[in-house]
């Protein structure tokens, strides 16, 4: 079954907004997209007016939410196995590194917050793994050596990855709980090919 997906809403930046963004967090009242090349944070408004352009320490690539703390969590790739902790105003206040179990540190592609765990789930190029905010490894969630894994996202109690397989961009679906896996798969070109469902 092929599917093409219709975004329900479609906005236009005015040119001061049209920035290389490459991260995104809401806290329930704002967007903050992050600006590396500018050494930036956009807080936009629920209707994407922008709020505020906010300077930044470093050039952070990515960014997530933490709603337990009201603090954020982003990362560049320059620091490639650091998590940095952010406050409301986005000046560092801490910092943690994500490792796997084997201690091999490789490079974090993605994090996420996971609010229902207070864990965070943490893409790395071949490992998708859970860790506590401490940066203690809790479990390695998927493991590939033909895979590469570019994104990571809580929903919920559920939580999805996009990655890259045999030329495929693929989006998986997994619960905690009984790991059904549902899966979009994409041609290079980004046509749709097919649509599946599975159980592992």
């Amino acid at each position: 079954m092929n599917t093409t997906l219709i975004p329900d809403v479609t906005l236009t930046f005015s040119p001061e907004c049209c920035k290389e963004y490459t991260g995104m967090a809401f806290d329930g009242n704002y967007f903050f997209l992050t600006v590396p090349s500018e050494l930036k944070i956009c807080k936009f408004s629920l209707d994407f007016i922008l709020c505020c352009l906010i300077d930044t320490y470093r050039p952070y690539t990515s960014i997530s939410y933490d709603n337990k703390e009201n603090c954020f969590w982003a990362w560049n790739e320059d620091s490639t196995e650091t998590l940095f902790k952010l406050d409301r105003e986005m000046k560092e206040i801490s910092r943690i590194g994500l490792c796997p179990q084997d201690g091999s540190c490789p490079r974090i592609t993605a994090v996420s917050y996971h609010r229902q765990t207070n864990t965070f789930l943490a893409a790395f190029t071949n490992t998708v793994a859970e860790f506590k905010k401490n940066g203690q490894f809790i479990r390695t969630l998927q493991e590939a050596d033909n895979i590469q894994f570019s994104s990571v996202l809580s929903v919920l109690s559920c939580y999805a990855t996009v990655c890259d397989s045999g030329g495929n961009q693929v989006i998986q679906f997994f619960t905690h709980a009984d790991k059904f896996n549902w899966f979009s798969c994409y041609s290079t070109d980004r046509k749709c090919c097919t649509t599946a469902g599975i159980t592992v």
